[in-house]
């Protein structure tokens, strides 16, 4: 019986963040809640992370913006509206932060 091989794509955080919106400190904040997919480890004793690109794609999917804000009410996370730089430019978005 043979083994059926499917390919599985790793993401970097930059890759990650590109495709959610979401900031560094954001993604590992809703990983530690289980609100979003936790990264894997890259190698034994390695600090290399990413995330299955499949794991990132459902969440997507899964995802609407009061989906979000409905979590994150019940989190220590809030989310903030205001400008953000991507690819270096500035723009209006929404951040998500810590509570203080």
């Amino acid at each position: 019986m043979s083994k059926v091989h499917i390919p599985v794509t790793i993401l970097r955080l930059r890759s990650v963040t590109s495709r959610t919106g979401l900031s560094k400190s954001s993604i590992y904040a809703m990983v530690r809640l289980g609100k979003f997919p936790a990264q894997v480890s890259l190698g034994a004793g390695a600090r290399a992370v990413g995330w299955v690109e499949s794991h990132v794609d459902q969440w997507l999917e899964n995802l609407t913006v009061k989906t979000v804000r409905d979590e994150l009410q019940q989190s220590d996370i809030r989310m903030v509206l205001g400008p953000i730089k991507v690819d270096g430019h500035t723009m209006m978005g929404v951040c998500m932060r810590m509570a203080s």
